[in-house]
């Protein structure tokens, strides 16, 4: 009779690895401008495909047995994925919604466990014959590991979650920034899985260390089972709302207008750095008045020039150019200028009339002006 290598719970693991898989294809073809997003994302999800991969070698009811004879090399080996996830994912989250972001050299030092780790593999199990590994897979129990290596277990899990955290945080505060203009939610996918998965990673961990050393009676095995499905469902979570959030089109920080599009090669990067200086800091758009032809003459250049410049570098028209601006604005009074009447606002922000002002807000928004004050008031308490 033929021996079966998978049985249920292990076709939840190679699930998963297929499902963490697609995620990292996936996020290859994004058209992201943050370099550090696409790469930590990759390292995110075959990272959490490693950990299926390492669990069912592992743990697998027949296949581990059959590493164990066959290529007992594997064992161990895929556990670097356990070490990798976390700096990847807070990587990623930092990346994905900062789009100044910038990889500085401390970041480094979240990846100093992973390798101290893998040289501490090396030298005890990878270094050694084939025969000698075999021999410790199939003689070692559970009760024979030193209890050093059930507190490193429950530092790793401990240093998982925490980074697990401050990703989430960095989540809600932005989901909070924009949470009236419904963002994607793909962010908050991630972030609810990850923080759900390292923690029962973490009680695992730690029921297995009181298991060993107090020999008490703990749920360690469903405890572990219910990590696995929850993989599988998280990650099946964050690849539906990737693609309902178009992030294969388009990175997710160009929500905001702050993003601008992929500089044409013909457009003279001064003409850009002169428009900037006035909408952003002279903020010429709060005059009502302001036309195309106005614009261009501060910015000594012709209208058609203009035009081509925020055509082919913002891709929009003129009007949709201030527009954008001054609802940015009008966002920002909003929120900080609580007793400032809405009315007032709009004129602050440069529109000259109610019916405008409510429509662009309304189109892009999809609330008026007033419910969106409401909306943020009531998330920041």
């Amino acid at each position: 009779m033929a021996t079966v290598l998978f049985n249920g719970h292990d076709l939840v693991l190679l699930t998963t690895m297929f499902v963490a898989a697609f995620c990292a294809a996936c996020v290859v073809p994004g058209k992201c401008r943050q370099k550090a997003f696409t790469l930590s994302a990759v390292g995110f999800f075959l990272s959490s495909g490693a950990i299926a991969l390492d669990t069912l070698i592992n743990f697998g009811s027949a296949f581990h047995p059959f590493v164990v004879a066959q290529a007992p090399g594997l064992i161990y080996l895929f556990e670097f994925g356990a070490w990798l996830q976390a700096p990847f994912g807070f990587l990623m989250i930092a990346s994905l919604l900062d789009a100044q972001f910038k990889f500085k050299p401390v970041y480094w030092l979240l990846f100093c466990p992973f390798l101290l780790h893998s040289l501490h593999q090396l030298v005890l199990y990878h270094s050694l014959p084939v025969e000698t590994k075999i021999h410790l897979q199939q003689s070692t129990a559970l009760a024979d590991v030193s209890t050093s290596w059930f507190f490193v277990q429950l530092a790793r899990e401990i240093f998982r979650l925490t980074l697990a955290l401050m990703a989430a945080y960095l989540v809600l505060q932005w989901w909070q920034r924009t949470s009236a203009s419904r963002p994607a939610r793909w962010p908050l996918a991630i972030a609810c899985y990850w923080v759900s998965f390292s923690f029962i990673g973490m009680l695992v961990a730690a029921m297995l260390l009181a298991h060993t050393e107090w020999q008490l009676a703990l749920p360690v095995g469903a405890t572990g089972l219910s990590q696995n499905y929850l993989a599988l469902l998280g990650l099946s979570c964050a690849l539906f709302y990737y693609v309902r959030d178009a992030l294969l089109l388009r990175p997710l920080v160009a929500i905001e207008f702050s993003q601008q599009k992929d500089v044409n090669q013909n457009i003279n990067p001064a003409y850009v750095a002169k428009l900037e200086e006035l909408m952003e800091r002279q903020k010429q758009f709060t005059d009502p008045g302001l036309s195309l032809e106005s614009l261009a003459r501060q910015m000594q250049i012709s209208t058609r020039t203009l035009s081509s410049v925020i055509n082919g570098y913002y891709g929009c028209s003129f009007a949709e150019y201030i527009n954008r601006h001054r609802l940015k604005e009008a966002k920002r009074l909003l929120i900080e200028k609580r007793s400032t009447t809405v009315l007032d606002i709009m004129y602050a922000a440069g529109f000259n009339s109610k019916a405008t002002f409510n429509g662009v807000f309304k189109r892009t928004e999809g609330v008026t002006p007033s419910q969106y004050r409401k909306q943020s008031h009531a998330l920041s308490h």
